[in-house]
């Protein structure tokens, strides 16, 4: 095995009473061979001190103090000063079991592989909601090793634009070859903040030679009821075209069958978001979020994208969505603005 065969990234902005399950978690993994790079993007509540004090008691531990620049730059800033082979990325709100790293690498290449530099063995993981029992979520692509046309047909052609994604493009719950990340952290928008992992997740597994999936969720994923995704966004509109864009810029330098279409059929789930996060909307009297919401269906071309790629929605709420948006100024908006205020 390597001399250091992963490193963990965390990155951390006010973490409070999160961070320490976090971090114990990575701690006590039963691969002990292990760097931990704790990065503190300007954290204002301590969380910096924290950081400084597992370092002080885990020699495996390295804190990185840095300026507020948000989750893209932490987790970036982490990955340029990893020396492991495989990066693993925890986000501090979320926590691991014991033995996910170990049981990775059971599936990692050997060393001198030609896999051994392009390669991503992925989980899946668990919604932690505080109550109840936790949701799992996994790939919706069989488990087992994709390379050559296999991969291609079957992960790398379809990795876009279906409401249950091949394979989860989240950079967490999985190892990824280090050399992926690197080469790819050039063309991520560093400003995109809703699917920002798609930034970097699409191209690596894009570029990647060997993928493997694995019928296991080890990763703890707290659903964060106040975080940015459930709150209204008034930049989201703009964050989804940006995104778009460099989707697009993706597919096409590597010459993807399909990829155009994949993006437009992605965008639509994404415009989804958006037209949720306008019909919530409180701040202001329902006749302008109605024209907020018209507005984002014109201007996305959502109807000639629900035409063409309508069929793929099941999710019922998405469904209401469309519904609205098919008529996006008359009463079904009032209709489905109502359904989502009180249910």
């Amino acid at each position: 095995m390597s001399e250091l065969p992963v490193s963990v990234i965390v990155p951390v902005y006010n973490a409070g009473g999160y961070l320490s399950q976090c971090v114990e978690s990575i701690l006590g993994q039963t691969q002990k061979n292990i760097e931990i790079i704790l990065v503190d993007d300007g954290s204002t509540d301590g969380s910096g001190k924290a950081l400084d004090a597992y370092a002080g008691r885990d020699p495996r531990v390295r804190v990185i103090h840095k300026e507020n620049g948000g989750l893209v730059s932490a987790w970036s800033t982490g990955a340029e000063a990893s020396r492991g082979d495989y990066l693993c990325f925890v986000d501090s709100d979320d926590w691991i079991d014991a033995s996910m790293i170990t049981d990775f690498l059971v599936h990692a290449s050997e060393e001198g592989s030609p896999f051994r530099e392009s390669e991503i063995i992925a989980g899946g993981f668990l919604i932690e909601r505080g109550s109840g029992s936790p949701q799992r979520k996994m790939s919706a692509a069989q488990p087992g090793e994709y390379t050559g046309e296999r991969l291609l047909t079957c992960i790398k052609e379809k990795i876009l634009g279906y409401e249950n994604r091949t394979m989860i493009l989240s950079r967490c719950m999985k190892l990824i070859s280090r050399n992926l990340i690197l080469k790819n952290i050039r063309s991520v928008d560093k400003s995109i903040r809703m699917g920002e992992d798609l930034n970097i997740m699409v191209p690596a597994v894009l570029d990647a030679q060997r993928v493997v999936l694995l019928d296991e969720a080890p990763y703890h994923y707290r659903f964060v009821g106040d975080s940015m995704v459930h709150g209204y966004d008034t930049g989201m509109y703009d964050n989804i075209v940006r995104l778009r864009e460099r989707l697009e810029a993706a597919v096409r330098e590597r010459k993807i069958t399909g990829g155009l279409g994949m993006v437009r059929a992605e965008f639509m789930f994404l415009m989804l978001l958006e037209l949720k996060n306008e019909i919530r909307r409180r701040d202001v009297p329902a006749g302008k979020a109605r024209n907020s919401f018209a507005a984002a269906v014109r201007g996305s071309g959502m109807r000639e994208l629900l035409s063409s790629y309508g069929d793929r929605i099941s999710a019922p709420a998405d469904r209401l969505l469309a519904f609205a948006a098919k008529e996006p100024s008359g009463l079904r908006f009032y209709l489905v603005r109502f359904l989502f205020l009180h249910h």
